[in-house]
């Protein structure tokens, strides 16, 4: 059974998972400076983490647009829907075509996307 324990604090815990060291601290470090309302949890492995921690309020997937990228990619979000369909997901994806980021938030099922 999974632990559904809210944090003491008042900001929302967000899963922040990233395949790439440097940008999952960037991402993290730009919520704890701008996200005052979110407490950032960063990983390499969504699914892994979501399985040690208290349920977040979200998670926000990064990956490269590279074929490894979508890969990884794909495995997250599908881990992430198979464990918490209703847990929303966005994500933030190195492309420069916003068409075909959109596209990808949308066919893997994810609520958001941040270019």
């Amino acid at each position: 059974m999974r632990n559904k324990t809210v944090l003491g604090s008042n900001r929302r815990r967000v899963i922040v998972a990233d395949p790439r060291s440097f940008m999952r601290g960037c991402l993290a470090c730009w919520l704890n400076e701008f996200g005052s309302d979110f407490q950032p949890a960063v990983t390499d492995d969504a699914v892994e983490a979501l399985e040690k921690e208290p349920l977040p309020g979200a998670v926000i997937l990064s990956a490269s647009s590279r074929p490894e990228g979508r890969a990884w990619l794909e495995k997250q979000a599908a881990g992430l829907r198979d464990a918490v369909p209703e847990l929303p997901i966005v994500l933030i994806l190195g492309e420069a075509d916003m068409a075909a980021s959109q596209e990808t938030a949308l066919s893997l099922g994810l609520q958001g996307f941040i270019p």
